[in-house]
């Protein structure tokens, strides 16, 4: 058998959790490298004698540890080592092993094994996969294997990284007792995890693609919101829709949308309607790649300064001038919005 240095081939999520500690199918579909700000160092999935680093959310293999004396990856130390006590890189062989048999963290992977003791191991060639039937590397279609790995096996303990199904929360793997578990981790109420930076951020300077549910969204099992449209307490443009299931029972899981560009969602019409006609409180600039925006600041004097759908800067008309939202000038006849009275 011949041993392959697999092109980084990782992830995600297959979405299931089992106490605590987040699975994933080692597969060629996601990056793992996706949840983290670049720099960042990790143990390549699948593999327990290769490092490496994440660049513009891909992985680049960066430490390969070789040799006799120092075959280990270290994910804590980020460096080869001559052993290691995670469970992910123990052998699998056990008292009735015999002979050539599957590696549980990558399909293309073997160990030959004589007991507990294993003899030697490595990887298949090219595409194909170890088949644990035929004791053989054999074509991918003949293959029943599902190599799944832990972002704890592979990620180093305390290092942030995103949550794809909550902006407000991020994740890092704790030490615990023998063994590093997941932690969620929630940001302040104002702010979301940017991977960019790996740190909490306002809101409105994060492209969030999950906006968390406001706290019952959908009501409660004494008054449930049924087939309604709720703001999504995030930004100015999105909404929640409640399915109706009947009474007393909120809708979970409601689906989230957005009004078109033009438009702010108005929770008390439950639609889309003139951006001057809402008065929100989250960052008007939502859907404005550059240009002005009317501000809420009482008054209609003030207006915003707008770049990439964020809020650069909040600017004054003057004195005795007001901000007209169809020309986006400040004119001196004075002008009335919903938005900023």
């Amino acid at each position: 058998m011949k041993g392959l240095q697999l092109p980084l081939l990782i992830t995600l999520l297959v979405g299931f959790f089992d106490n605590f500690y987040c699975v994933e199918v080692l597969s060629a579909d996601n990056d793992i490298c996706r949840l983290f700000k670049d720099g960042v160092k990790l143990r390549k999935p699948g593999y327990c004698n290769i490092g490496i680093i994440c660049q513009n959310f891909k992985s680049v293999d960066n430490v390969p540890c070789q040799g006799s004396t120092y075959t280990y990856y270290d994910r804590n130390t980020m460096g080869c080592a001559k052993s290691t006590s995670d469970d992910y890189c123990s052998a699998p062989c056990v008292t009735k092993s015999n002979g050539y048999i599957q590696d549980p963290k990558n399909c293309k992977g073997w160990y030959n094994c004589n007991g507990k003791t294993a003899i030697s191991s490595g990887y298949c060639s090219g595409d194909l996969l170890f088949n644990s039937t035929t004791i053989m590397c054999d074509y991918p279609e003949n293959s029943s294997c599902r190599a799944t790995f832990t972002l704890c096996d592979v990620v180093p303990d305390s290092t942030p990284f995103l949550s794809e199904g909550n902006c407000n929360e991020y994740y890092e793997c704790v030490k615990s007792k023998s063994k590093s578990v997941l932690q969620t981790k929630t940001c302040d109420s104002d702010k979301y995890f940017d991977v960019n930076t790996g740190t909490c951020m306002a809101k409105s300077h994060v492209n969030c693609s999950k906006h968390p549910y406001p706290n019952e969204v959908c009501g409660n099992t004494k008054l449930a919101i049924r087939n309604r449209f709720v703001s999504d307490d995030a930004t100015c443009r999105g909404y929640f829709y409640c399915k109706d299931l009947g009474v007393g029972t909120p809708d979970p899981s409601p689906s989230w949308g957005q009004c078109p560009t033009t438009t702010f969602f108005d929770s008390t019409q439950e639609g889309c309607v003139s951006r001057t006609s809402v008065r929100c409180g989250e960052d008007r600039c939502d859907g404005r790649d550059d240009g002005y925006e009317l501000s809420s600041t009482p008054g209609c004097q003030y207006y915003l300064s707008c770049k990439s759908s964020r809020t650069v800067e909040e600017k004054y008309c003057g004195d005795n001038m007001w901000f007209d939202a169809a020309t986006e000038k400040c004119t001196s006849t004075k002008k009335s919005y919903t938005a900023c009275v």
